[in-house]
């Protein structure tokens, strides 16, 4: 093994090491060094990036899966409901509507819409949007 591969090795230890010690800078640092020596100080900002990139979809990812279990929970507890549909055992609808998408759910009344409908609902027809207005107003 060549005097740069045992550095890298070594670098990579570390990196490893402080990882495990909860020094996130300080493996950073080595993890650069690393970037540094195997492929040139201009790859550096190329891997950031990178890193960065990936970051920004994991966070999107996981905010979509917090709203698709936040949308879940949700139809649950409205298809638990006594509602005009489950007395006429037809709570499928509901069930049917949240899961193929044709329909959201509004965040400011909980009244489930067409997905078309969404903006006539949203500016005309939600109860807390025109609570809304009110208050403005006052």
């Amino acid at each position: 093994m060549d005097e740069l591969s045992q550095a890298v090795e070594m670098l990579l230890c570390i990196t490893r090491s402080e990882i495990a010690d909860n020094n996130p800078h300080q493996a950073l640092a080595s993890l650069l060094h690393v970037i540094r020596l195997t492929r040139g100080e201009d790859a550096i900002l190329h891997v950031l990036d990178e890193a960065k990139r990936k970051m920004t979809v994991d966070i999107d990812e996981a905010i979509m899966q917090s709203k698709l279990h936040e949308a879940h929970r949700i139809s649950a507890l409205l298809l638990e409901q006594d509602t005009v549909l489950s007395e006429s055992g037809q709570q499928h609808i509901l069930r049917d509507a949240f899961e193929d998408g044709s329909s959201v759910l509004c965040s400011k009344c909980g009244d489930l819409v067409s997905r078309a409908r969404w903006e006539a609902h949203s500016r005309y027809w939600c109860d807390s949007a025109s609570l809304d207005v009110q208050d403005m107003e006052t």
